[in-house]
């Protein structure tokens, strides 16, 4: 019976536990830009619940502060990562 009780404690452990359960989440082939462009061009409100803002505030802050691209990475992107 003690054997019985051991078990049960053991699987419920392992139940509850972070890596019973972990599992990859970022798992989409998209590059970044792909990534903020199928946001911008998607749903209204998947770029709200991705980067915590709608598309209008999204692009004012980006043009109306006076930034523009880098080297290799788009302005668009750049402030994606930063939301994120």
């Amino acid at each position: 019976a003690a054997n019985i009780v051991r078990l049960i404690a053991v699987l419920c452990w392992l139940y509850g536990s972070n890596w019973y359960w972990a599992q990859p989440y970022h798992t989409s082939k998209l590059t970044g830009q792909q990534w903020v462009e199928e946001l911008m061009r998607g749903h209204p409100e998947r770029i709200h619940n991705e980067l915590g803002v709608h598309l209008h505030v999204l692009l004012i802050e980006l043009r109306g502060l006076g930034y523009s691209d880098s080297k290799f990475v788009s302005l668009e992107e750049q402030l994606a990562i930063f939301l994120y």
